[in-house]
């Protein structure tokens, strides 16, 4: 089908019931359901405040198991109608940013005698692997409202419980619930408004008084949370929302969009570093009781790094360890030396040529939103596209460390490519 017909597709009024099931390769209603709730209850299992090193390991095994068996079930479906192309360039990106960290492991690892950890770059390419599975898998989703609701049901759980913890916690602030760490529990209570929103929008209506209600006690808790990142974060996704109908309209200011998203990656840390010396933050305190939480005095160490070897990188993992010394140190042992960014961690790592696989993975799902612009869900998908990108330069959130924030955003994306195969699907193919 032609780009300008699938850009102009508008659901009928069925859209907000009991749909039958499309030609193209999806699962059913009901399964979908289940399959999103599983991802949901999975993603929030494995972070919890009690949950063991052991829990924690079987949950991640279990959601990898569940992406494995839905990509292994896509690629053996047929798609006469052209699906593929969308969903299998994000794939093949994500392929060769995992094979980058794998060609550490041979010949690349012996440049410039990098200390390259085998189990660290394993771990990234398998996460990469399984990130990409999830384009694939949940692709085959039928993003409806009828499919949906089950998952906004869970999420209403997840903040009715946030909500009644409190107290037992003693009124903590900030405030995690019950989750291991805020920047666990911030990206979820995120994730729910975004469910809560996407079901009224595909169903073409107002918010109900409850869900109203559900969004107030999302931006409370948020607030609660004192999550920096995951509040500039949904600023960015509102923002997107905003002007969403003037930059979809063409190719080129899709392009911008990114453009300016990438100039504001690059930019951000120098930025936010300055803030110190313009006196605008104080760069006293410590993790939890200054603007940077210790960024100021990691993130110049992982620029100066990544200045030394800018191409390729130091290697899977080697971080900051022995390059740094004096204040930093005293952070060491509750941050890890992390990079809290991910575009500084990924390129210290394997320099721009492997970030540049993640960066092109990034821009194939964005332009390809561009085939679904007049849809309300996939316009949600893209405000929540920049949300989670406008993280990534504050916490190595889409690969790597924070497995929360990671399930939750290549879940977004999946969902959003699988409305516009949906939508494809329904109005004849490519």
């Amino acid at each position: 089908m032609a780009l300008s017909s699938a850009a102009h597709w508008r659901p009928g009024p069925a859209e907000a019931g009991r749909q039958a099931i499309p030609s193209g390769p999806f699962f059913g209603p009901r399964l979908t359901s289940v399959i999103l709730v599983v991802f949901f209850v999975g993603i929030v299992s494995m972070r919890l405040e009690w949950r063991s090193g052991e829990l924690r390991a079987l949950v991640y095994l279990g959601l990898v198991a569940v992406i494995s068996a839905l990509a292994v079930l896509r690629l053996a479906a047929r798609d006469a109608r052209g699906g593929a192309p969308l969903l299998y360039l994000p794939v093949l990106l994500m392929g060769a940013y995992a094979s980058v960290y794998l060609g550490w492991l041979g010949f690349l690892g012996a440049a410039g005698g990098a200390q390259t950890d085998a189990g660290a770059a394993l771990r990234v390419a398998l996460q990469s692997l399984v990130f990409s599975g999830m384009i694939l898998g949940v692709g085959m989703l039928l993003v409806t409202p009828e499919t949906l609701r089950g998952l906004r049901t869970a999420c209403y759980g997840y903040l009715v419980l946030a909500v009644a913890y409190w107290p037992v916690s003693g009124f903590d602030f900030p405030y995690q619930a019950f989750m291991s760490h805020k920047n666990a529990f911030a990206p979820i209570v995120a994730f729910s408004a975004f469910v809560v929103l996407a079901v009224a929008k595909l169903e073409r209506r107002r918010l109900t008084w409850w869900e109203n209600l559900s969004l107030v006690v999302c931006v409370a808790l948020l607030l609660l949370s004192r999550s920096r990142g995951m509040m500039l974060a949904v600023m960015a996704a509102a923002g997107i929302w905003v002007v969403w109908p003037a930059i979809s309209r063409t190719r080129m200011g899709m392009l911008a969009a990114f453009s300016a998203l990438a100039a504001a990656s690059i930019a951000f840390p120098f930025v936010y570093l300055s803030l110190g010396d313009l006196g605008l933050a104080s760069y006293e305190g410590d993790l939890t009781g200054s603007v940077y939480s210790g960024r100021q005095y990691i993130w110049p160490h992982y620029m100066a790094g990544i200045a030394e070897a800018p191409w390729l990188g130091h290697g899977p993992a080697t971080g900051i360890d022995g390059m740094v010394s004096g204040s930093v140190s005293r952070f060491a042992d509750l941050v890890d030396l992390s990079a809290h960014n991910q575009w500084l961690a990924a390129t210290f790592e394997v320099g721009v040529v492997g970030v540049g696989f993640l960066a092109a993975t990034l821009l194939v799902i964005w332009m390809t939103f561009r085939r679904g612009r007049n849809d309300p869900f996939v316009r949600l998908a893209a405000a929540g596209f920049f949300a989670v990108a406008g993280l990534a330069s504050f916490e190595v959130s889409l690969v790597q460390n924070n497995m929360t924030t990671g399930f939750l955003s290549w879940l977004i994306f999946g969902l959003g490519l699988g409305r516009i195969r949906l939508m494809e699907d329904r109005h004849g193919g490519r």
